[in-house]
């Protein structure tokens, strides 16, 4: 059993270099993962004979004969990644094993779980279309509220009709694939550390907004999730007032403040008429002083709130995501002026501020890197 257990953990270290590298020879196969010649050529034609891996050709020559040179079969593994949190659509795309996107789609729903269910299964056909099954490994389904992830469930939601549903179990039978539950800061941070601007930071924390606020944890290059599974859950923080506090009130809590439709009511009050938010971010970028000083509290409120995390996690970065990274560099360069010179502890190192690779697509993309992660762990 524990030879089966070492074998399987050198497969799945060679996996990993391959995917990292992109392309790389079986000798530097052997210098980098610190196994011997013979042990890596047996890994990589077992792997060859599951078509995981594939030879691309001849690389550069160090004096030597030119090594032949491995990389991913792209096209062997796919996974589907779902974002149930958005106001209007439920998201989803197909990765393949590289973890590049390709295919998306999305379609509408209404809150209640039965529209959610039947969304859902529409949204997955219109993604699988035309695939075989057997080279897809798993959906990474990313949804708002806490995860039990002993049970693969949804404990509570504070805006959908998913807890306590039974979502992953009526899907994993629906499709035949795997499912796995996440909440949807977590999945967006695991992109970012994959595949993102979080590739280079060992700790950070992952920031999004949309239909509410929440956090990502990344902690040692991997997700934290807490004791019970609620890591990063600030969107009840209380920021305003005594009376606020005491009262509970739903309308001073951050994640009503960080809202696409509270800030749209907002500048559509300003404006004197209805508004997109497309329409917003042109506002926004083209100087219009109602709208910056809209979106400039919404920063002063998030960097407040960014600064009670960062201050009990003190962590290498904090990445902007969802809407932020569309807001781009002005949003990202107000927000850490506010979080340097009010909130940020300069005794304890300085905490970088960086825009979100993927925007609003990471979610569901850290769904599917879920998946991938788990199949080169050999999880799968």
């Amino acid at each position: 059993m524990e030879a089966i257990t070492n074998k399987n953990s050198n497969k799945s270290r060679i996996l990993r270099l391959i995917k990292a590298l992109g392309e790389i020879s079986r000798a530097d196969l052997a210098k980098q993962s610190a196994l011997t010649r013979p042990t890596v050529s047996s890994i990589v034609s077992e792997l060859e004979g599951e078509n995981l891996i594939v030879e691309t050709g001849k690389g550069k020559s160090s004096g030597g004969k030119r090594p032949i040179m491995l990389t991913l079969k792209n096209d062997a593994v796919f996974a589907l990644g779902i974002d149930v949190a958005d106001e209007y659509f439920l998201r989803g795309v197909l990765c393949d094993f590289s973890g590049s996107r390709v295919e998306g789609a999305e379609v509408p729903y209404e809150n209640s779980f039965d529209s959610i269910l039947e969304s859902l299964k529409l949204l997955i056909a219109k993604l699988l279309k035309g695939r075989e099954m057997k080279v897809i490994k798993g959906i990474g389904m990313a949804v708002s509220g806490v995860v039990d992830h002993n049970a693969n469930e949804v404990i509570h939601s504070s805006n959908f009709d998913i807890a306590n549903r039974g979502l992953a179990e009526l899907i994993s039978r629906h499709t035949g694939l795997p499912v796995y539950m996440e909440k949807r800061p977590n999945t967006a941070a695991f992109a970012e550390k994959t595949m993102g601007s979080g590739k280079e930071f060992s700790d950070f924390i992952y920031l999004t907004t949309g239909r509410g606020v929440g956090a990502g944890i990344i902690y040692r290059g991997q997700i934290f999730r807490g004791s019970f599974g609620g890591a990063g859950e600030i969107g009840k923080s209380i920021l305003f007032s005594r009376e606020d506090f005491l009262n509970n009130s739903g309308e001073a809590m951050l994640e009503h403040r960080m809202r696409e439709t509270y800030l749209a009511s907002r500048v559509e009050k300003a404006k004197g008429r209805a508004i997109k938010f497309p329409d917003i971010l042109e506002l926004y970028q083209s100087g219009d002083r109602d709208v910056e000083d809209i979106i400039n509290e919404n920063a002063e409120l998030l960097a407040a709130a960014a600064s009670v995390m960062c201050n009990f996690f003190n962590p290498e970065a904090l990445i902007l995501g969802g809407r932020k990274k569309e807001l781009g560099e002005k949003y990202r360069s107000y927000f850490e002026e506010v979080f340097n010179t009010h909130h940020a502890n300069p005794y304890t190192g300085k905490t970088k501020i960086v825009l979100s690779h993927f925007g609003r697509d990471g979610v569901s993309i850290g769904g599917a890197a879920m998946i991938l992660d788990k199949t080169i762990n050999l999880d799968l």
